[in-house]
């Protein structure tokens, strides 16, 4: 039986939101496993009246048995008639998908908050965007609204990936992720690496017989530590996280085999930071890239506070066709409480965020008035060029 998301008819705006948002969090949609919230969502949307497409995607590493899950993809009918072969105007987007662990949503009005996982990353987002959507449904003004649910944005992106193949053609792309209720100039890229060594195993008494993996990778490691990495005004420092290490199979016993994954958050493309890795590492490691975008430039609204995202989002991987298409991203919360075990979102906050992704939507769906501050064709030829394939580097 899925989960039942609906706020009461006789709620107000300010307390639907709470609602809608508790109940979302309370369904559990680790990455990999989204499948009831993907049904949630549609019986949710459907009830109101929009058409709803589940796209599948292929099962995610870990989950095979699980098998497919759903991107959910939505649009009022007729939205494919006035638009045949671009879908929706203005499309808005975020993720399904949490991190773990799951825990449940609890309402604290004392303090103004509501906790739970994804309560800002983002089940409190979705939440002010549906409602948002639904407003613009009441009065009329969303025919040319589509909303587009992806998941696995927390891992590797496949859902947006896979979304490419609806052929969705907006003029403007909204995302939703915590930014404080601020509009994200730009956004860090993303280097993700292996970095793989190769030794011989023997008894550690007599280690002439063999050699370690692990000590190369080491001191490669330090090396890469201690090395300069390109920095500017705007996005600030490049960043290096070590973030898994794994090597050897006994105490006593030499390595054979040792690798370290490493995420480097950019503000420059790819190629320049992984040639001074490769560089760096020599002969130590073998280097493996996983995976890589570049920085991507955003488009803002006047009217709203600005800043800049040290964090990779969807749309480093969302095809933007239209050659002046825009893309936006900003949304209630904090990323600094997002992934943690006291992750939240303020009440008010959340309440403000239904007004003005409404007002954000109305502008788009008419055009924005008032000039931004990335030109269009600037911002859709930064985010189209963005996702790099890994076998070229």
């Amino acid at each position: 039986m899925l989960p039942d998301i609906d706020e009461r008819n006789e709620d107000s705006p300010g307390e639907a939101v709470i609602r809608l948002a508790e109940s979302l969090i309370n369904i559990e949609s680790l990455s990999g496993s989204e499948h009831a919230m993907a049904h949630a969502l549609k019986g949710w949307l459907i009830k109101r009246g929009w058409e709803v497409v589940l796209q599948p995607v292929p099962p995610a590493l870990g989950h095979e048995e699980e098998g497919e899950r759903w991107n959910v993809y939505a649009f009022r009918p007729g939205t494919g008639v006035a638009r045949r072969d671009k879908g929706p105007k203005v499309l808005l987007n975020s993720h399904i998908d949490t991190v773990p662990p799951f825990y449940s949503a609890t309402v604290d009005r004392q303090n103004g908050v509501i906790r739970g996982r994804g309560a800002c990353d983002t089940k409190g987002i979705l939440a002010a965007q549906l409602l948002a959507a639904q407003r613009l449904v009441e009065s009329g003004q969303a025919a040319d609204l589509g909303l587009l649910y992806v998941v696995s944005e927390e891992t590797d992106h496949s859902g947006m990936k896979q979304a490419n193949s609806l052929n969705l053609r907006p003029n403007f792309l909204l995302v939703g992720e915590p930014t404080e209720s601020k509009m994200i100039r730009s956004q860090k890229g993303l280097l993700k690496l292996r970095l793989l060594s190769h030794g011989v195993s023997c008894h550690s008494g007599y280690p002439s017989l063999g050699k370690s993996a692990i000590d190369p990778l080491v001191d490669a490691l330090q090396d890469l530590k201690r090395a300069h990495w390109p920095q500017n005004e705007e996005l600030g420092a490049t960043t290096l996280n070590i973030g898994l290490l794994k090597g050897g199979h006994a105490a006593n016993a030499l390595a054979a085999e040792a690798e370290a994954t490493l995420v480097f958050r950019l503000i420059t493309p790819p190629e320049q930071v992984l040639e001074t890795v490769r560089a760096t590492v020599g002969d130590r490691a073998d280097v493996e890239v996983i995976t890589a975008n570049t920085p991507v430039q955003l488009n803002t609204l006047e009217g709203y506070a600005t800043d800049v995202a040290c964090f990779n989002t969807d749309i480093a991987y969302f095809d933007l066709r239209e050659p002046t298409a825009q893309a936006f991203l900003m949304g209630p919360g904090s990323i600094l409480d997002a992934h943690s075990d006291h992750e939240l979102i303020q009440i008010p906050e959340l309440q403000r965020a239904v007004a003005y992704y409404e007002e954000i939507l109305l502008r788009l769906l008419k055009g924005p008035r008032g000039s931004t501050q990335r030109v269009a064709s600037q911002a859709a030829e930064s985010v189209g060029a963005s996702v790099v394939d890994a076998r070229a580097l």
